[in-house]
């Protein structure tokens, strides 16, 4: 009687762990989904859209630009009316209106993310990036471009920097001034308009007329200068930071750099 039992017992397991391997074997052989098991077939996806198409048949036969139009009154008809009469239907239309629009865009931002992966001139965090890393290596290598800029013309322009003692600016940007022109070996000449000099410019020249050839009107006036060609170029009127007179100066010869380029081309 005991081998009986036995015997059933191990015809039911053999049954059972036969099944039991049939399962494993199907389910190994399947693709590999990680924890995103759930994956929506093509077909279904279809059906969504096919059903959003039936629901509104005036898109069939619309430009891409009426179709965000029309999806766009829709949306602001059945809002507006669910607001005045939310009545389940209303709602519920004003969701549907919704939902497709979502859904719309959500496809757009995933298409976009992908292009702009996969295309890097479409991609503007290569030259600008967001990342706090990124930026810093970012803002090293601009102040490094500009250092250069500015020193590549320390030879032949110089600086002309029109104050009055009288004026609080003045005194506040003095010392800014004379630190851009120690930092960029630029020649600077401070004139005085009002005859007084500045505690930061003691061997500051007197205002004989240049101030009104310049038609200075306005104080502190910083221009650059170039001697050769006779040019005073306006860099700032009125209190500026450091960063804000390096970024002026470096503007001034790429564009200079620019013009001599087409100038030389034609």
């Amino acid at each position: 009687m005991m081998k009986q039992v036995f015997l059933v017992i191990a015809l039911t397991c053999s049954g059972f762990c036969s099944m039991e391997q049939v399962l494993a074997d199907d389910f190994f052989s399947q693709e590999k989904k990680g924890w995103h098991w759930y994956k929506e077939s093509k077909q279904q996806k279809q059906k969504v859209i096919d059903s959003q198409e039936k629901d509104m048949p005036e898109l069939q036969n619309m430009t891409p630009t009426e179709q965000v139009e029309f999806l766009r009154e829709n949306q602001q008809q059945t809002l507006h009316k669910a607001l005045m009469k939310p009545t389940e239907h209303n709602v519920s239309e004003y969701l549907k209106a919704q939902k497709i629009i979502l859904e719309k865009s959500g496809d757009f931002t995933n298409m976009y993310k992908q292009v702009v992966q996969i295309k890097p001139e479409y991609n503007g965090t290569i030259n600008y990036p967001t990342s706090q890393l990124g930026s810093k290596i970012y803002q090293a290598n601009l102040t490094k471009n500009r250092e250069q800029s500015i020193r590549s013309i320390s030879r032949t322009h110089g600086l002309f920097y029109f104050y009055r003692v009288s004026c609080p600016y003045c005194n506040k940007f003095a010392p800014i001034i004379k630190q851009f022109a120690q930092d960029h070996k630029l020649e600077l000449i401070p004139v005085s308009l009002d005859g007084h000099k500045s505690k930061d410019f003691p061997n500051s020249q007197v205002n004989q007329g240049i101030g009104a050839k310049l038609q200075v009107k306005g104080v502190p006036a910083l221009y650059l200068v170039e001697p050769q060609e006779n040019k005073f170029i306006p860099v700032s009127f009125g209190f500026a930071t450091l960063d804000q007179l390096e970024e002026r100066v470096h503007l001034i010869v790429n564009q200079k750099l620019h013009l001599n380029t087409n100038h030389n081309q034609r």
